[in-house]
């Protein structure tokens, strides 16, 4: 038999964890089947399934399990235990593959792996795979986000009819599909002080941006290189303030959440007048002066800061969006 424990767990926003320590056996004995059941019951919104050694759960174990999300440490759930997980799970995270992913009924998947081909589960909606070399990603109608968290590595998506949103998050990786022809959102988050430093790295992000052929919202890093492959995109987001100019803001970007070095906010929509939504940085302008001039024109507001007159016009503005 296994010792298990039950633990609270406060790493990552987790509620409790359960530390499996593996005695001999790595699949689990009946013993262990009725500890982990009584288990799992308690009242969290994140567990945590841990063990020492690889251990194999062979059983159900989590019918009565209320939790939104299960994070799997070195275990593996057989068929009857994986089958067992109630469809009000929405998140299963795992740091091994599963035999029987294919039992799976959740929303969320987020799956190390080190395998060549992946089938996605049927019910699964969001995928993340991470810790992967290069990979085929067998896809259904159902996927609708996918995430690839690997260094130096490139996805294929097969059948990947109907994936709305993209994120990478490594310079160097790359996802290629079908999708590239009609999916509207790309995310690409990497450390940029690397890559615009290194010669070529840029060059290649344009190049492979260029493949989306729909795109109309991206949110990453963004140089004028990059803008002007950004040129049919009506929203993008930064959270890096962008060397650029004026210029280089395309006439069909509506949605700015990200600032120019050097521009105050009144700058750009005295000359872009298609710009609906901006980061607010004004040097130039107070507050009502500026929402007089611009009434209509929603600002985004950096973390922590206050401009009550800014607040109030926001808040006027997206309850009459909602009210259309």
């Amino acid at each position: 038999m296994a010792d298990i424990k039950l633990l609270p767990y406060q790493e990552y926003g987790y509620n409790a964890k359960i530390k499996i320590t593996v005695r001999s056996n790595s699949v689990s004995y009946p013993e262990d089947i009725e500890t982990l059941r009584q288990l799992v019951k308690c009242n969290v919104s994140n567990l945590v399934l841990s063990a020492s050694s690889l251990f194999m759960i062979s059983d159900r174990i989590f019918d009565e399990c209320q939790c939104r999300e299960i994070i799997l440490k070195n275990v593996i759930l057989l068929k009857d235990a994986i089958k067992s997980i109630p469809e009000t799970v929405y998140c299963l995270d795992t740091d091994c593959y599963q035999t029987c992913i294919d039992e799976l009924r959740v929303h969320r998947l987020v799956i190390a792996l080190k395998s060549k081909q992946f089938n996605v589960p049927l019910g699964v909606r969001e995928l993340m795979i991470y810790d992967s070399k290069d990979i085929t990603i067998y896809c259904h109608d159902n996927l609708d986000k996918f995430i690839f968290s690997s260094g130096d590595a490139t996805a294929t998506l097969v059948n990947c009819n109907n994936l709305r949103k993209l994120k990478i998050t490594n310079e160097a990786s790359r996802v290629y599909g079908d999708f590239l022809e009609y999916i509207g959102c790309l995310t690409w988050n990497y450390d940029s002080m690397y890559v615009f430093n290194v010669r070529g790295h840029i060059d290649s992000i344009c190049e492979y941006i260029s493949l989306f052929k729909n795109l109309r919202e991206y949110n990453g890093n963004v140089r004028p290189q990059i803008l002007q492959m950004l040129v049919n995109v009506r929203k993008i987001k930064s959270r890096v303030k962008v060397d650029a100019t004026i210029d280089d803001i395309s006439d069909s970007l509506e949605d700015m959440n990200f600032r120019i070095s050097g521009y105050s906010c009144s700058d750009i929509l005295e000359k872009k007048s298609n710009i609906k939504r901006i980061m607010y940085f004004e040097i130039k302008l107070d507050p009502i002066t500026l929402l007089n001039r611009y009434p209509n024109v929603y600002f985004y507001l950096f973390r922590g800061e206050e401009e009550r007159d800014i607040e109030i016009n926001n808040k006027k503005l997206t309850r009459l969006v909602d009210l259309a």
